[in-house]
């Protein structure tokens, strides 16, 4: 299939792919106001009547859920009833595209190219972890708070003592932490240690397994997904309490004056 994992014209490559993949519209149905208003519309309107109507409607779609999700998933899914609807909403978007993305992967002749895909949509949005970033480059919030969840329940299940803690480092590895920045070693010190390892007789590389993959995905995502979302919301608040202030502030002035 072409458009699974299409070629990239633009240099927004983050973007593009989430925007022109086959499962991108999928991984972008969010309640953020950024990517869809009306959904926000819908779920944080404040009509009382409104919330009564979708609480129902999407406890019954949860309670549906429940058979193809695994214990440990049916627990989270009973959480999600004490939430808000469009904490519910986003919650049940997620355990669906977790479904999706588990049955893809449990397939032998997809597993690689969805492994592809991840890897480039992580890859391709590492900018997110910046500072100052053009955020027209890269996926929005909704998409990457969709993945990681997916990826999270995807993890779930994963031994730690099935993970190869040299992955990072392989030659086949696709997380890329060259430009990371570390505690101890300097860039030339890490490059030395990783070819003393490439010489060594004693260590041998070993094959990439899944449970390898999605542990090291899904731990960097946190730094692509999360953390920049919840940056950005610390910058919308401090924000809104500039333009309270602003506000405030002629209001006050006129008060002192007529005294």
């Amino acid at each position: 299939m072409v458009q699974f994992l299409p070629d990239t014209v633009t240099l927004a490559v983050g973007r593009e792919l989430a925007r022109t993949s086959f499962l991108g519209p999928f991984l972008s149905v969010s309640v953020f106001a950024e990517d869809e208003p009306k959904v926000a519309e819908k779920f944080f309107s404040g009509n009382t009547a409104s919330d009564k109507s979708l609480n129902q409607t999407l406890r019954q779609e949860l309670e549906n859920t429940r058979p193809h999700t695994g214990k440990k998933l049916a627990s989270s899914i009973w959480v999600t009833h004490q939430l808000h609807p469009g904490e519910r909403f986003a919650s049940l978007v997620q355990i669906l595209l977790h479904k999706v993305f588990h049955d893809i992967l449990v397939n032998g002749s997809s597993r690689e190219a969805t492994l592809s895909y991840l890897a480039m949509l992580l890859r391709n949005n590492e900018k997110r972890a910046q500072i100052h970033i053009d955020e027209r480059s890269v996926a929005g919030d909704g998409f990457m708070l969709n993945l990681l969840s997916v990826m999270q329940m995807l993890a779930i299940k994963v031994k730690l003592d099935k993970v190869d803690m040299f992955y990072p480092f392989h030659p086949s590895s696709t997380i890329d932490i060259k430009n990371e920045t570390r505690l101890k070693f300097t860039s030339q010190e890490v490059a030395t240690w990783v070819d003393e390892l490439n010489r060594s007789k004693t260590h041998k590389w070993r094959e990439p397994k899944f449970p390898t993959q999605c542990w090291f995905l899904t731990l960097h995502l946190h730094h692509t997904s999360l953390l920049p979302a919840c940056q950005k919301y610390q910058r919308r608040l401090r924000a809104l309490r500039d333009l309270q202030k602003l506000v405030r502030a002629p209001f006050f002035y006129t008060m002192v004056y007529c005294l």
